[in-house]
């Protein structure tokens, strides 16, 4: 038995062999988590415009390449709403869905987080968690590109800035959300799913 210290394994024990194929995975998963978080803790550094205009446009990204990806693999028909006029689609997506949407899934549940003195990150999960279930009821595309993909977005960002004050997280949460819609709109519009 070979040692090195008062805790040494013996030379044959699991811990004293070489790593195997889940020390490995376990490896590659602790990088990859580390560095989702050390690229989301980038963001949190960020002034409001520039956290503005960053998380938008990878919200954005994130969201389209889920929704082509899985429009890839589900075809689903297209939610009864899309059927609205354009205008009438136009006020529901991009005026009327930001303020409501907020409300209900950002501003109600980080409060009650909040009250229940959640961390941050039980603040995104309580904003993230029924926005997601909440665009499932639009079908497994909407559920994962604009719930999954886009909640996570809008509720790291009004979890981040409620933390600096409500109005700046109200604000840049809703416009952040009207900016996601009208792009989501016009790419209805032009590729004439709308």
């Amino acid at each position: 038995m070979t040692t090195s210290g008062p805790e040494a394994e013996p030379a044959g024990s699991p811990s004293a062999r070489a790593p195997g194929p889940d020390s490995r995975k376990n490896g590659v998963w602790r990088r990859l988590s580390t560095s989702f978080v050390a690229h989301f803790e980038r963001h949190r550094r960020r002034g409001a415009q520039a956290f503005f205009w960053w998380i938008t446009a990878e919200s954005m990204a994130v969201s389209a390449v889920l929704a082509l990806g899985f429009r890839a693999l589900i075809s689903e028909p297209a939610p009864a709403w899309a059927s609205s006029s354009r205008p009438s689609l136009f006020a529901q997506l991009v005026l009327l869905a930001p303020v409501v949407e907020t409300l209900l899934f950002q501003i109600l549940p980080v409060g009650l987080a909040r009250w229940a003195r959640a961390g941050f990150r039980g603040q995104l999960l309580a904003a993230w968690l029924p926005f997601a279930c909440f665009h499932f009821f639009n079908g497994i595309v909407s559920g994962i590109a604009a719930g999954v993909g886009g909640g996570f977005y809008l509720g790291f960002a009004y979890a981040h800035w409620r933390e600096r004050g409500f109005g700046t997280a109200v604000g840049l949460t809703m416009l952040s959300h009207a900016v996601h819609n009208a792009f989501v709109f016009a790419g209805g519009m032009l590729s004439g799913a709308l």
